[in-house]
């Protein structure tokens, strides 16, 4: 069963969902969630497996596969070494615009739903990082799920 796991896991490699949706991801995962239980030969491994699956779900939110529902149609992109900044502030912006959506959910939820956008924002920032990354925290901030002072975030 370990090799299914680490099969399984392989595909969540982004790059096999460039130009896909994550509604797709979830419902591949949700499909090979349910064969591997499937093969489970008594309860003792199907408990085993479920622990692994759960901990397989987890890897796929940090992985950037959890975001807000109406991310759920957006096609995951590939990281492009030449995105010009006037891009990536436009994704910015739609990140920014989401927040409300963010911090309606489970507080737990919050920064992974938030950090599987931003990842991908900051994977094809290339020269602009630092000042994506700026963005991004001032975005964090705004929303109080970081510590700030009671200065505005300098976006310049």
């Amino acid at each position: 069963m370990r090799d299914a796991i680490e099969g399984f896991r392989a595909g969540f490699r982004h790059a096999n969902w460039y130009g896909k949706t994550r509604r797709q991801f979830w419902a591949w995962f949700g499909e090979q969630e349910a064969a591997l239980l499937a093969r489970a030969a008594d309860e003792a491994e199907r408990a085993e497996l479920e622990d692994e699956l759960l901990e397989s779900r987890a890897m796929a939110d940090d992985y950037g596969y959890a975001a807000p529902p109406e991310l759920d149609d957006v096609p995951i992109e590939a990281p492009a070494a030449l995105v010009d900044l006037a891009e990536l502030e436009a994704r910015v912006s739609a990140l920014r615009s989401h927040m409300p959506a963010i911090l309606a959910m489970d507080e737990a939820d919050q920064m992974e739903a938030f950090a599987g956008v931003a990842d991908e924002i900051l994977e094809s920032a290339g020269e602009h990082r630092e000042h994506i990354w700026s963005e991004l925290q001032c975005i964090l901030r705004d929303a109080g799920l970081i510590p700030g002072d009671d200065e505005p975030c300098d976006r310049g």
